[in-house]
């Protein structure tokens, strides 16, 4: 995720002239539609959520979802093809007691509270970030209290979130963040898929590899009369393991039958929350 340091006295105007500049370059790259970042106006829907308009292709941005922050120093702008994206830049900061008590839940106060000094202000901060990434991506902002998300610390740096705000699951979260001990930040991206947006996307990955429109391909379709021979297959196999981030085992491979086969594995295979670490330079 490029960081852009903020030079004026405009934020926002920093973080927006970013955000068109991704939008301009995922359309040329992904979708071989040249637009430039003067073609982009930023809007905001009646909730506050960041969208987006291009002059001159108005359904654009229907399937993409934006996510713009800044801190008082950087700025970060994100589209998603893959689900509602929310993103968040924290400079990391001493919270003032009322504060820190009121947005953590108790078991986040426990396991702050076992960590090294030096550490306890990075994840605190990392916390919030979380907590603002995953209702940004919810669309509701600070309208649900923070404390009623918990972040709940896995093994090996990883984290789950859990809104007690909010019964049952969304289909899909996917969760990403990265702390830089030298410049002082953490930023933290919270992807929510629903199931359609898991089909759409299986669909979409079916088409770019087999050079198909995604309409032509249904759901109840057999992979043996889509594809045409049996690279391809292998062709798909490796592109929807480049997606997921692992190896489909065999025995897995051996149930796929259908495109829906397809999108049920998809599905239970993004159900987990996990966050990817990666710690910038110190």
């Amino acid at each position: 995720m490029r960081v852009v340091t903020i030079t004026t006295h405009d934020a926002s105007a920093t973080a927006h002239a970013l955000a068109r500049e991704n939008i301009a370059r995922y359309c040329t790259e992904q979708r071989q539609m040249p637009i430039r970042p003067d073609d982009i106006t930023i809007i905001k829907e009646p909730s506050g959520r960041p969208t987006f308009y291009i002059h001159g292709h108005p359904d654009a941005s229907a399937s993409l979802s934006l996510s713009i922050s800044h801190s008082d120093r950087y700025a970060i702008a994100e589209i998603s093809d893959k689900g509602m994206i929310g993103i968040d830049i924290e400079t990391t900061r001493v919270f003032p007691d009322e504060v820190h008590q009121s947005f953590l839940t108790e078991r986040e106060k426990q396991w702050l509270e076992r960590r090294p000094a030096a550490e306890k202000d990075i994840y605190a901060t990392l916390f919030w970030s979380f907590k603002e990434s995953y209702l940004k991506a919810l669309g509701t902002g600070l309208r649900i209290h923070p404390a009623c998300v918990e972040i709940v610390a896995g093994d090996h740096g990883t984290f789950e979130i859990q809104s007690r705000d909010r019964p049952g699951r969304p289909a899909a979260v996917s969760l990403w963040y990265t702390i830089n001990r030298r410049d002082a930040y953490v930023i933290t991206k919270v992807i929510i898929q629903t199931d359609m947006t898991i089909e759409q996307n299986v669909l979409r990955i079916i088409s770019e590899v087999l050079h198909i429109p995604p309409e032509s391909i249904g759901i109840k379709d057999r992979l043996i009369t889509v594809v045409q021979d049996s690279l391809q297959l292998f062709e798909l196999l490796i592109r929807f393991e480049k997606e997921l981030g692992e190896k489909i085992k065999y025995a897995d491979i051996a149930k796929i039958e259908t495109v829906e086969d397809i999108i049920t594995y998809a599905r239970a295979k993004q159900l987990p929350l996990a966050a990817r670490y990666s710690e910038a330079a110190a």
